[in-house]
């Protein structure tokens, strides 16, 4: 006799699973939060790339004021030191504009060192290992605007942070009554299909 073979095909369908479709809101709910958190992140990349700019382009300003004021500082002690060789100035006074050309240096190396860390902290929020400078073409007031269409004011409510401290508080209470309906009893219908190759 040769070989019988059986097979069968059981289909399943659930007629009462509260927690099941209540799962299903409650999936909804945490991707709404995702997307909420998406929003957020965005919101507060924009906002310190924002902040990193103002940084750079207020510490490159910084660092040609002080140029500009050890440049003077230097032509002040030089004019001091010639006056002293041509007899018409103490030697005190160049003594005071030798420690203001002091003075304006370590000025000029702080400033300097804001500067490259303003670039650095630029390049982080850009997403480089690499320091970034800005164009001395660029334009706060665009920047601004731009900034402003990403991050509108509005009631505090709307701020995607704090609509997503209430979202997961919501996603917490619907835990709890996935909780609870663990307890509801289920029913399901099912159904199945034998095969044989026996002859009959």
């Amino acid at each position: 006799p040769s070989p019988i073979e059986d097979a069968s095909i059981t289909l399943s369908q659930a007629l009462l699973a509260p927690r099941v479709w209540y799962g299903i809101g409650t999936a909804d709910k945490v991707v709404d939060i995702d997307k909420i958190s998406v929003e957020d992140v965005r919101r507060k990349l924009v906002a310190n790339v924002a902040d990193a700019i103002v940084a750079v382009v207020t510490a490159e300003e910084v660092a040609e004021i002080n140029r500009v004021d050890l440049k003077s500082t230097l032509g002040r002690l030089a004019l001091q030191q010639r006056k002293v060789e041509l007899g018409g100035g103490a030697n005190i006074d160049v003594v005071r504009f030798k420690q203001d050309v002091n003075a304006s240096r370590q000025t000029l190396v702080a400033g300097d060192e804001q500067l490259l860390q303003a670039r650095e902290r630029l390049g982080i929020a850009l997403g480089s290992k690499e320091p970034y400078g800005v164009p001395p073409s660029i334009k706060l007031d665009a920047l601004e605007a731009a900034a402003g269409d990403t991050c509108k004011p509005g009631k505090l409510e709307d701020r995607p942070d704090i609509r997503e401290l209430y979202a997961r508080k919501e996603l917490a209470t619907r835990k709890v009554t996935d909780a609870d309906l663990m307890y509801l009893p289920t029913a399901e219908v099912s159904t199945t299909f034998p095969g044989s190759s026996e002859q009959l």
